[in-house]
């Protein structure tokens, strides 16, 4: 109940707010154009909180039109990849894009946007979705192919409420390393729901979206299902992004050099072939705080917990400042609470160094034996804003991590 009236009082509080606008989806390209520019221009542009995505499309814009104010050398494929950033996050951007091909004066007559309606209280895009992909791999006997359909909307009304959709029926046969996992699993990476597909391929659905508005100028929430990253890099021992979508409620609160992000999520047990039934649950709610310390350095502190409930969500981690460890205690020790750490170092305009340290369920005695439930990634990533090949922007990354299986899991077998 007390989850319910919270959503109301913010619903009714969005009334007299601005809304933050919708959210850069994950594994857009625009994700690594941001993070690229991030370390090259640390010290010109206005600071974006990098370890807690997906990234805001308001926030995005303001970052891109600094850029595109800023006194630097700038090359044509610099200005190609600037232009394309801010088209697509135009929402927000204080210049106006408008194409020179519009198709019948009705379809994109915004450059980005297959059909687009932008008024004093009410903006809306929309884009159909098309992917094809065919591949061979050595010694297979079948191609790899990969066909996509669907549809992308986002929208905002009166300035208050924003709200995103994205849909897709999708059929894959995906290449062997791929398929032995899914044999392995019984699970297709990154989504729920599926079937089989003639023979070696999998037919599933995918279906993301969400509602934001503001409660407080600085404090803004979402309500949705889809995906989350708590960290830097390709990998997290935190959140990662690599699950199937679920239901979240999401707070985030923005002031002077800090963000501090309340994250609260049901996850379902992976579906299990068979008759139709009701799967299992568990739950997880989320703390992250980030502080900029400098133009050049992020440090973030962390801490969730895993649970499961028969009667749903456990209503005392529902407390956006608290302690998990401690609640976590006080309901006898049932669940698996974690605390970390993360941080980024951008150096010499073109290194940015990226760390975790997650300690689950931390026992000092089981670290001195090497017997550790510690989690540790001490990820580098290095960037060169020089190494361009053929217009493409070369970015090599060095990873090296170390965890357990129980990480982000729980008793609950799901």
């Amino acid at each position: 109940m007390r989850f319910v009236l919270f959503l109301v009082a913010g619903i009714l509080g969005a009334m007299t707010a601005s809304s933050q606008g919708t959210y850069v989806p994950l594994g857009e390209q625009d994700n690594h154009l941001i993070d690229r520019y991030r370390i090259i221009y640390n010290k010109i542009l206005p600071h974006l909180h990098a370890n807690f995505k997906p990234y805001n499309r308001k926030m995005v814009a303001a970052f891109a039109d600094s850029l595109a104010n800023a006194n630097i050398n700038r090359n044509q494929v610099f200005r190609y990849n600037l232009r394309q950033l801010r088209i697509r996050n135009s929402d927000w951007s204080t210049d106006t894009f408008r194409s020179r091909r519009k198709l019948f004066n009705i379809f994109y007559t915004d450059p980005s946007h297959l059909y687009s309606v932008k008024t004093e209280d009410f903006l809306l895009k929309v884009n159909p979705i098309f992917e094809y992909r065919i591949g061979f791999e050595k010694d297979a006997e079948r191609h790899y192919f990969k066909n996509t359909r669907g549809l992308e909307l986002r929208a905002s009304i009166s300035d208050k409420l924003s709200l995103y959709t994205y849909l897709t029926e999708n059929q894959t046969r995906p290449y062997a390393y791929v398929q032995s996992r899914i044999n392995q699993r019984e699970a297709v990476p990154g989504e729920g729901f599926f079937k089989d597909f003639k023979q070696n391929g999998v037919d599933y659905f995918t279906a993301r979206g969400y509602i934001a508005f503001n409660v407080l100028e600085h404090i803004d929430i979402q309500f949705g299902h889809g995906k989350h990253f708590i960290g830097n890099g390709h990998r997290s021992l935190m959140l990662s992004d690599h699950g199937n979508n679920m239901p979240f409620l999401k707070l985030n609160t923005r002031i002077w050099n800090l963000r501090y992000t309340n994250l609260f999520t049901q996850m379902t047990q992976q579906y299990d072939r068979g008759p139709d039934r009701l799967l299992d649950k568990k739950y997880g709610a989320f703390h992250h705080l980030n502080l900029a310390v400098t133009d050049w350095l992020d440090v973030g502190l962390f801490e969730g917990v895993i649970f499961a409930r028969n009667n749903g969500y456990e209503l005392q981690y529902l407390n956006p400042i608290i302690f998990y460890r401690s609640v976590e205690q006080e309901l006898g020790s049932p669940d698996n609470a974690m605390v970390g750490l993360d941080f980024e170092v951008r150096a010499l305009n073109h290194l940015s160094l990226y760390g975790q340290l997650v300690f689950d369920e931390f026992n000092f005695s089981h670290i001195r034996a090497c017997n550790t439930w510690t989690s540790l990634a001490y990820p580098i990533s290095m960037d060169d804003s020089s190494s361009t090949w053929y217009g493409l922007i070369c970015t090599p990354t060095l990873m090296q991590k170390a965890t357990i299986p129980t990480t982000i899991s729980h008793w609950h077998i799901l």
